[in-house]
């Protein structure tokens, strides 16, 4: 099962308790941390067809997942449920790594906090 599908699972929607207009429900919406759009680093094309990545935060690792699963299409790659310095990298076959350290990841500070999606771009090189 995947971290989204078990914090889907496991955390209920949110009653919070509001002074001026009393209860707001929170959704499960599970926003993602990163998204990163994969291009070639010479011709500028779109490749996050076939690439892979994950976002690392110490000993956990989350996957990222095609953007099409989200309505974003096929440029993008997101994931990501921790927040923190993160590491993000891309892979794809015929490319070397693509990898960025120390991304900060956080959620905002709205009544149902949410990742503030941070966007990046992986320029992959041959």
């Amino acid at each position: 099962m995947t971290t989204r599908a078990l914090l889907a699972s496991l955390v209920p929607a949110l009653v919070l308790a509001s002074c001026n207009t009393g209860p707001v429900e929170c959704g499960l919406s599970i926003p993602d941390a990163v998204s990163v759009i994969v291009r070639d680093s010479v011709t500028g094309i779109l490749v996050a067809d076939g690439a892979s990545g994950v976002v690392i935060l110490d000993a956990h690792t989350d996957s990222l997942l095609p953007g099409r699963l989200y309505g974003l299409g096929d440029s993008v790659l997101i994931g990501g449920t921790r927040v923190g310095g993160v590491t993000v990298r891309v892979e794809r076959p015929g490319y070397q790594i693509w990898s960025q350290s120390g991304v900060q990841t956080h959620l905002s500070t709205t009544v149902c906090p949410a990742f503030v999606t941070v966007a990046l771009t992986a320029r992959l090189q041959r």
